[in-house]
């Protein structure tokens, strides 16, 4: 009887040895599978999950930023660094590191301006730049995106706007037409990094003309963004007062009301 009570107590101080160190080398696993993916970038942990993929880049635009050919530096310039990401900024930074994949030419850093508050001065900028803005240089020059520009509301027929814009006019609509709108929300990270990439590393801008002096009609201000967006440097010709054309005029257009 006392052996068999002996026998019992080995085998189970054995089968609980087992156990406990099958435990603890999962534990042990756990414990470095965490560290291992806190040491991964954000852009390998962090999934984007929003309905139209808004924070990823685009097979088009990553096959366009593969044959940049000059090195480009992405800076995103934020009061408090990586520390204070959250939300937009999260996933601005997020898109931005896709972004930095695509090409060895493009170095980005996130700038803590609490720290560094003249940084956008050393880069040569004289504008003020509004916190959680982007600047994108090269040797050429360098382009401010705006926090504003990233993100925005969309109205049908009214256009793009910012948040209080965008409440106001929701209100403005209810109350005078009495229609419901829902404004849509969108992220313009892609299309504004590419045109700043190639505004600072294209060596001509191309300019064009808008004729004036019979009533044209001014520029829509979603013309005027999209030849932004397209580097183009728009600027008023008034051939009655010219005394040429400039022959650096890449093109003429004119919206004209009427002649005579």
């Amino acid at each position: 009887m006392n052996n068999i009570i002996k026998e019992f107590k080995q085998k189970t101080t054995q089968n609980g040895l087992r156990v406990f160190l099958v435990t603890l080398l999962l534990l042990i696993g756990l414990v470095a599978v965490n560290l291992l993916a806190g040491l991964l970038p954000s852009r390998v942990t962090e999934i984007d999950i929003s309905a139209d993929k808004m924070y990823s880049v685009s097979n088009t635009a990553a096959r366009e930023l593969a044959k940049l050919r000059d090195d480009v530096a992405v800076y995103y310039l934020v009061s408090g660094g990586e520390g204070a990401l959250v939300d937009e900024t999260r996933h601005t930074k997020l898109f931005l590191d896709k972004l930095s994949d695509c090409s060895s030419h493009i170095r980005f850093r996130v700038i803590d301006t609490a720290e560094s508050p003249t940084f956008a001065t050393s880069l040569g900028l004289t504008e003020a730049v509004e916190n959680n803005s982007i600047v994108v240089k090269s040797e050429k020059r360098a382009r401010v995106i705006a926090p504003s520009d990233l993100f925005y509301y969309h109205i049908e027929g009214v256009g793009k706007m910012t948040a209080a814009e965008a409440q106001q006019a929701v209100y403005m609509i209810q109350m005078y037409y009495g229609q419901t709108v829902t404004p849509s929300y969108h992220f313009d990270g892609e299309g504004q990094l590419l045109s700043a990439i190639n505004y600072v590393t294209t060596d001509t801008l191309p300019k064009i003309y808008a004729l004036d002096g019979h009533s044209e009609i001014a520029l829509s201000a979603s013309l005027a963004e999209m030849l932004s967006l397209q580097n183009m440097e728009v600027a008023t010709l008034t051939l009655l007062k010219s005394e040429s054309v400039p022959r650096i005029a890449i093109c003429f257009f004119s919206t004209v009301r009427r002649l005579i």
